[in-house]
């Protein structure tokens, strides 16, 4: 795990700044502590940095940025790639020859030069962010991984590209505007983070998941996609037993995969089925060897702590233990650390208790297990099967039964009643989008409904952002070419089968990659641990993807398959317990003093005074939730990290923020 970031500048721009690229790279330090490199085109318009985090091949013949014997090619990435041996060996039979250990960083440089960019690219099962310079032919080439477990951000175009793990390091370029992007923040509203490829900064994008960027010095910026599981071409099992067994298999040989390391590697533990059935194969595999668990909990709050199950799991597996206890004021006390990793804002209060077990285990070990994808694969939340039942009973019957003329006049009614005060207004927001023809789910972290944002935002800030993201209908199909188009419609029969696929398609997009993935990402590292996440191992993405709904959803049971599949690997009381789920007690917090300091610094932040958003409606929320009318919890949140971000990043420079 490490921090990469570069500099490309077309022929006839400003030679690559060596200081510059050197305050790009060193701002990612907590990505990277173990060792530091730079590299500089002899034409100078090519720059590359890295920061190492030592986990596999501590020699320092593997810092980078690496290169073959002769130069001809130059990569820097982030992550790990899972496969690196057999992918050695192969290079090696073919001729190629390795200067380091077992390093698989060289596999890449290899790897480019034996089959080619994409011909890499598909043969790579892991993490990564990848830069890659190609010096004889002048062309680089920007990676990211399939699913989106690793980050990459960019910023300008065809004459000059600026790139980096983190946008903190693209800030460290003197000329880069610090200025919010309203079409992102609209998006942002609606599902607590800024859709790929928008960042909340005007100009700076993400590379999103299964993308990559290619450009030829002196020609176009290109971007293509590689990958998505439409494409996989996954022969679903001829029943559901054997796809029972397809997925363990693949889970198994993930994980094993996913405990490949020089350092010790630990694990997140809940006590649910997703982590403890990693704690259960880590504890079968670790020959003697200590697993080290790490947990947190919450005194007062029951309902969210799972402490007791975390326990009950690591004395059943034998590992060592170690729980955390966040408070209201450990989370007071780390909040500006938070916002200055996040770099923009990610509106799930989970990273309150992550950035606080990440802390926990850095003292143990330089690595994780996390269980992150399982849920989103499998339809592990009840509330799918309710977006189910409410697009088979309402959904269809309503568009296809009612005449247009009437469902445009519900629509308006529904509009209206949100817009006199109904602040939790999902149904009035289903009927909204029900009689305009848009689609049902739009992600498992709603915030904003698009009538709540009509009263939370101006007019202005409305007009400029409507339609410029991801929450139409096309979008929700499966991505971005005809060809995936055509593949993904062979795939999609009639009735659950289409709605849950067109769900995950949604969640594979949006919230996995760039809510829950970076969530996990940006708070490890923050701490200079990496987190490795065995269940969104693209193999077995692609056989969950491909299975049918009523696999999955057996007997109206959540994620009924994969709980088939870890059956006596993890005890059946994991198994049969109602789903508790990470979370933290902030909307209670937000009811009392804690949340009078928030609307406090949400009404002294220049964004929320500056004429886009309703300051009486603000207000409204915050009162309504400390009266208890209403859970408010996450639109408030949503609201404060914007403006903590606001101010840290945008204010900041000129003399505001914290």
């Amino acid at each position: 795990m490490c921090g990469i970031c570069g500099v490309f500048v077309a022929e006839g721009g400003q030679a690559v700044s060596e200081p510059v690229l050197a305050r790009m790279r060193d701002s990612l330090i907590h990505r990277g502590p173990d060792a530091a490199g730079l590299w500089i085109d002899p034409s100078r318009r090519l720059g590359l940095g890295h920061r190492r985090l030592s986990i596999v091949d501590l020699d320092e013949s593997s810092t980078q940025p690496m290169s073959d014997a002769g130069q001809s090619v130059v990569v820097v990435f982030n992550g790990e790639i899972y496969n690196h041996v057999g992918l050695r060996r192969e290079l090696e039979a073919a001729g190629y020859r390795f200067r380091t250990a077992h390093s698989d960083t060289e596999v890449l440089v290899h790897g480019y030069l034996a089959w080619g960019w994409e011909g890499l690219l598909q043969r790579l099962r892991g993490m990564f962010a990848i830069a890659l310079w190609d010096v004889p032919r002048r062309t680089l080439y920007l990676g990211r991984d399939r699913v989106g477990i690793k980050p990459l951000y960019v910023q300008g175009n065809s004459s000059r590209l600026l790139f980096a793990s983190e946008i903190k390091a693209i800030l460290q370029v003197p000329d880069v505007a610090r200025e919010i992007d309203p079409a992102a923040l609209y998006h942002y509203l609606s599902g607590m983070v800024a859709p790929a490829p928008m960042t909340l900064f005007r100009g700076i994008q993400k590379l999103p998941a299964g993308c990559y960027l290619r450009i030829v010095d002196g020609g176009p910026l290109e971007f293509r996609r590689y990958w998505h599981p439409t494409l996989a071409g996954f022969s679903q099992p001829t029943d559901r037993e054997a796809a029972v067994r397809a997925v363990r298999t693949a889970f198994d040989e993930a994980l094993v995969e996913h405990m490949a390391a020089d350092v010790p590697v630990g694990v997140l533990l809940s006590g649910g089925v997703d982590s403890s059935s990693l704690l259960a194969g880590m504890a079968a595999r670790a020959n003697g060897a200590t697993v080290h668990s790490f947990s947190v909990g919450y005194d007062g709050f029951p309902e969210m702590d799972e402490r007791e199950y975390a326990r009950d799991m690591a004395r059943h597996f034998g590992s060592e233990h170690h729980e955390i206890l966040v408070t209201q004021d450990s989370f007071e006390q780390s909040w500006d650390a938070i916002v200055h990793h996040q770099d923009e804002p990610l509106a799930d209060w989970v990273c309150l208790p992550l950035y606080q077990v990440s802390r926990l285990a850095a003292g143990e070990v330089k690595a994780v297990l996390v269980g992150e994808g399982a849920d989103e694969l499998f339809a592990g939340y009840s509330g799918y099967l309710r977006y189910l039942e409410l697009h088979r009973r309402f959904w269809t019957p309503y568009r296809r039964w009612l005449p247009q003329g009437v469902r445009r006049g519900i629509g308006q009614l529904a509009e209206r009643a949100g817009r006199d005060g109904l602040y939790r207004s999902s149904g009035l927001d289903f009927l909204l989008r029900a009689s305009r023809d848009k689609e049902c789910f739009w992600g498992g972290a709603a915030t904003f409904w698009e009538i709540q944002k009509s009263a939370l935002l101006n007019k202005g800030t409305i007009d400029f952002a409507e339609g410029s993201g991801p929450l139409d209908d096309s979008a929700l199909r499966v991505a971005d070419s005809d060809a995936i188009m055509a593949a993904a419609a062979s795939l999609l029969p009639a009735g659950d089968d289409e709605q849950l696929r067109r769900m995950t398609n949604l969640e594979l997009a949006y919230r996995l990659p760039e809510l829950l993935l970076m969530r996990v990402d940006k708070m490890t590292m923050a701490h200079s641990i990496e987190a490795r996440v065995p269940f969104l191992d693209h193999r077995l993405v692609e056989a969950a993807y491909a299975m049918p709904a009523a696999w999955k959803l057996q007997g109206g049971r959540t994620k009924s398959l994969l709980k088939d599949a870890v059956r006596g690997l993890i005890p059946d009381r994991v198994i049969d317990r109602p789903k508790v789920g990470f979370g933290a007690p902030v909307a209670h917090w937000l009811k009392g003093e804690l949340g009078r300091r928030v609307e406090f610094e949400i009404s002294q932040c220049a964004l929320f005074r500056g004429g886009w958003f309703n300051e009486g409606y603000v207000r409204s929320l915050f009162e309504a939730h400390r009266n208890g009318r209403g859970n408010y919890g996450t639109n408030l949140w949503a609201l404060y990290n914007l403006a903590s971000w606001y101010d840290r990043w945008i204010e900041a420079p000129s003399g505001r923020g914290h």
